[in-house]
């Protein structure tokens, strides 16, 4: 597997067949019949997470010398994660009040934000950030020809019991 992970990354190629995911609907709450109710989690290959890991660990140091990442930013980062996000917001607001300053608050619901997002658009942002050459092209393969099937049960363990009840 080494060798696969050093040849991927080197040539930057995305093995073709790590890119298949199957898409299952995993059951939040609610009526089990409502599709609303259901969100897609989109499962792929352990060697392919292996692989992401890899390529995850190598940019986060260049992310870091490099100064990419602000501190506001909290995904992605050690040690930072919704709780420190919501807390600096607070904060922001506490001094905003002790000061009597007024402070404005803007929301943005980026639900599916992923699924409108230019590939190409971000292939050009990491170049401007001088993350280029064969890492680029392997981004770029990474995000190309990806397929996906779905998994779905018609028929949930429980659903006998709940016919006959």
């Amino acid at each position: 597997m080494t060798h696969i992970y050093n040849v991927s990354l080197r040539s930057g190629v995305f093995p073709l067949e790590w890119k298949l995911a199957k898409a299952k609907p995993l059951y939040k709450k609610g009526d089990r019949y409502d599709i609303q109710n259901y969100r897609p989690i989109s499962i792929i290959s352990v060697f392919a997470k292996l692989l992401e890991r890899f390529m995850f660990n190598r940019l986060i140091p260049f992310f870091y010398e490099n100064k990419i990442l602000t501190e506001a930013q909290n995904g992605f980062r050690k040690g930072k994660c919704v709780e420190t996000a919501v807390q600096s917001f607070i904060e922001i607001n506490q001094e905003a009040l002790d000061k009597g300053v007024h402070s404005i608050g803007i929301f943005i619901d980026l639900t599916k934000a992923y699924d409108t997002f230019s590939h190409k658009v971000l292939l050009e942002k990491s170049s401007s950030y001088r993350i280029g050459g064969i890492t680029n092209l392997w981004f770029k393969s990474y995000l190309t020809n990806r397929k996906q099937c779905i998994e779905i049960n018609p028929y949930p363990a429980n659903v006998e019991n709940m016919v006959s009840s």
